[in-house]
């Protein structure tokens, strides 16, 4: 008889639907990117271009190709998740970690602009930064999901044992403590026993009370 499948948590379900927006979001701004920087590199060679353009649209084509090709492994990946691949959870948490890092990346690019050209940037510097920042507080979310003992579970990183049921041992102890006063009334019952009339403990051949002095039974 098969181990029964254990059930997928909700938390991966969440951390899936996440991960699969995300997927699509970094998949259509690392192509815009790419498809923005491709246009850009015929001016290259324009002595009016100014340096800090020929250094970045290079680097910019390189993190934005990084981007694309994190984000399809994110998208293939979602399945895997669902259906519990133990690989699926380092994957889960270095994508995002890998997307946020090139946000921070391209923020302090950005911010080398010289003053002439960072007005035409606008308020890019402080959106990739922020979208940066956002995904690192994204990626504490999803390690806080996935390490979760259910997730954990069903990812098969940990091992689920089942251990036997022992009575609790303070049901222990009051059945040792009852079987002991048994034990002890027994004892008591064969060796001596007591007068009925003033209490106190005989022998068990005791013809008279040794205290009140009383005929015995």
């Amino acid at each position: 008889m098969g181990d029964t499948p254990i059930k997928r948590p909700t938390p991966i379900t969440v951390v899936a639907i996440l991960w699969l927006l995300l997927g699509i979001y970094n998949l259509y701004v690392g192509f815009q990117g790419i498809s923005s920087d491709v246009g850009a590199w015929d001016l290259l060679s324009d002595p009016y271009v100014h340096d800090w353009f020929k250094m970045v649209v290079p680097i910019e084509l390189v993190l934005n190709s990084v981007v694309v090709i994190t984000a399809v492994f994110q998208l293939i990946a979602v399945p895997s998740l669902l259906s519990g691949k133990s690989w699926s959870y380092p994957l889960a948490l270095v994508v995002p970690l890998i997307i946020a890092v090139i946000n921070l990346i391209f923020g302090a690019l950005y911010a080398t602009a010289p003053s002439e050209i960072s007005v035409l940037l606008g308020t890019e510097v402080t959106q990739v930064i922020g979208i940066g920042v956002i995904q690192m507080i994204m990626l504490f979310a999803f390690w806080n999901y996935l390490n979760k003992p259910e997730v954990q579970a069903f990812l098969g990183r940990t091992q689920t044992t089942i251990k036997p049921q022992t009575s609790s041992p303070r049901k222990k102890d009051a059945t040792s403590v009852k079987e002991n006063s048994k034990e002890i009334f027994k004892d008591q019952k064969k060796d001596s026993f007591y007068c009925r009339y003033c209490g106190e403990e005989n022998k068990s051949d005791a013809v008279f009370c040794e205290t009140c002095g009383k005929k015995l039974k």
